[in-house]
């Protein structure tokens, strides 16, 4: 029972986190396997303003990854050129079916990995029981041949 609650809080998590711009596979397996709420805590105090890629460009000098705004390079003081200060050109017919694609192709390699992960962790949760069952029940014979506990007929 209290398993199930555990992974449904895992799933909410994974949903958090995406509906927040973040990595919802991150924030499945992050609550799973910690606690879902020290994921709901990491994830609201990670701001989506905080994802280094979203809007930055790499210095060419340096490698650095600044704002994209950024006129001077903080980390080498590399004056960017007006060319490089241009706003981004809207995207091509083909530069869009290209980018929904690969959209779609991560969707779905993210979706195979939460399904494996939540198929390990059932698979897991059997392994755990059918274990400690059998302890038990060792337990049970090894007292009963031992005479500590009557048998029951």
């Amino acid at each position: 029972m209290w398993f199930v609650l555990w992974v449904g809080l895992a799933v909410l998590i994974g949903y958090y986190y995406k509906q927040r711009g973040l990595n919802s596979v991150l924030g499945f397996l992050l609550s799973l396997f910690a606690s879902p709420l020290i994921a709901f805590i990491i994830g609201a105090l990670i701001s989506p303003e905080a994802r280094i890629f979203q809007k930055s460009k790499k210095c060419p000098q340096c490698a650095e990854f600044v704002k994209a705004e950024a006129k001077i390079c903080r980390f080498c003081s590399y004056q960017f050129k007006a060319e490089e200060m241009k706003p981004e050109r809207p995207l091509t017919e083909e530069e869009w079916i290209e980018q929904k694609k690969r959209k779609e192709k991560q969707r779905k390699l993210n979706l195979f990995f939460f399904g494996i992960a939540v198929l390990g962790t059932i698979i897991a949760s059997i392994l755990i029981w059918a274990f400690i069952n059998r302890q038990v029940e060792n337990t049970r014979k090894t007292d009963v041949m031992r005479g500590k506990i009557e048998e029951r007929r």
